[in-house]
């Protein structure tokens, strides 16, 4: 057997370290974070961040980048490193 219950969440207060906004409305919106420590939440937050400006705007493409300081930075959480681009400082400036 299976039940089902009502779930009622509080509000959603989020902050992102940058949210790219191109004039072009056929271009996406872009959530972008930067991380250098090793954080095992940053896709959930930025996952999260995109769903919130999603439900805003609609009507426009939603993506999410992440850049890590470090390879050891990325904690590599799936689904979320599926979904969220991501690229590592250390390897981009070698």
């Amino acid at each position: 057997p299976v039940s089902t219950h009502t779930s009622v969440s509080s509000p959603i207060s989020r902050t992102t370290d940058g949210l790219f906004v191109p004039d072009d409305i056929s271009k996406p919106l872009t959530i972008a974070e930067w991380q250098f420590y090793l954080d095992r939440t940053i896709y959930a937050r930025t996952a999260i961040a995109m769903a919130m400006v999603q439900l805003e705007n609609p009507d426009r493409e939603v993506e999410g980048v992440i850049l890590f300081g470090s390879p050891s930075h990325d904690p590599q959480i799936s689904p979320w490193n599926r979904v969220i681009d991501c690229c590592h400082l250390e390897e981009a400036v070698n």
